[in-house]
């Protein structure tokens, strides 16, 4: 069994429905949350085919930003990223979007899916408890 297969399951035992992605490199379980009253974001959970032992959280567009204030942001991001250095926030520079990405590292077919689940948690936590920064900043 693949750890995509074994996350999979465990988020169908927790009665969670992932949306299934699947190209020629990547293999991807997308889910949807909620981290403010007025915003949900999409959690792409990536395995590539090539490099089966890293699995890549990912979240694309976190808040785009005005590019006047780029600069306060960049700072903002650099303080998150040493306050918090389980997960990576960083400026996609063609859409002025901040986006976010954790790798883990795990033999292939040795995932324990309570575990992954748990660093899932961890990382929408943590979303729950930036976003107000980041949102503060925009609006300023």
């Amino acid at each position: 069994m693949t750890n995509y297969d074994i996350l999979k399951d465990y988020l169908l035992s927790k009665d969670i429905h992932p949306a299934e992605h699947d190209d020629e490199k990547l293999k991807a379980l997308e889910m949807s949350y909620a981290i403010a009253s007025d915003k949900t974001v999409s959690l792409f959970i990536l395995f590539e085919k090539d490099a089966t032992d890293v699995i890549t959280f990912r979240i694309w567009e976190l808040a785009k930003i005005d590019a006047n204030k780029k600069d306060e942001f960049l700072k903002l991001i650099n303080k998150i990223n040493s306050d918090y250095k389980y997960l990576k926030l960083y400026l996609e520079e063609d859409d002025l979007s901040i986006a976010v990405v954790y790798d883990y590292i795990c033999e292939d077919g040795k995932l324990v899916g309570e575990s992954y689940y748990a660093v899932m948690c961890l990382i929408l936590d943590i979303l729950v408890a930036i976003y107000p920064d980041i949102m503060k900043l925009k609006w300023s």
